[in-house]
């Protein structure tokens, strides 16, 4: 992957989140892929999410969960040596505002094989 594929995949991510659109918002995930995410604990009782088929339900239960989700992209931190980068955003859900960022490992293809939520301080 280019830099560019990856800021373009962020921008994608963004705005498919933005209009709650699981099937982009998962389209370029493999089918083994896991996730790690504080709010799994939450949903699913762990924090890890393993398989497509997993990480469907978690997304499709969190976007049930909010009632207004406004994701802006702040920055991107790529490493295309190693496919991974992070996206750093602002992350409003049901009137909470903080920043977090989401870490983002790629195959060689440019699917994505894992992501690690980070949430971080609370700005309003």
């Amino acid at each position: 992957m280019t830099r560019e594929d990856m800021l373009r995949h962020a921008e994608q991510w963004i705005d498919t989140v933005n209009r709650r659109d699981l099937d982009g918002l998962l389209l370029n995930f493999t089918a083994d892929a896991s996730f790690l995410s504080p709010l799994a604990v939450t949903l699913l009782g762990k924090p890890l999410v393993e398989g497509k088929a997993a990480l469907a339900s978690y997304r499709r239960d969190a976007f049930d969960r909010a009632s207004t989700i406004e994701f802006r992209l702040d920055h991107v931190v790529c490493d295309t040596e190693c496919r991974e980068m992070v996206v750093v955003f602002d992350r409003m859900i049901n009137g909470e505002h903080n920043r977090a960022c989401e870490f983002m490992r790629f195959d060689e293809r440019g699917r994505q094989i894992f992501g690690e939520a980070m949430n971080g301080a609370k700005l309003g």
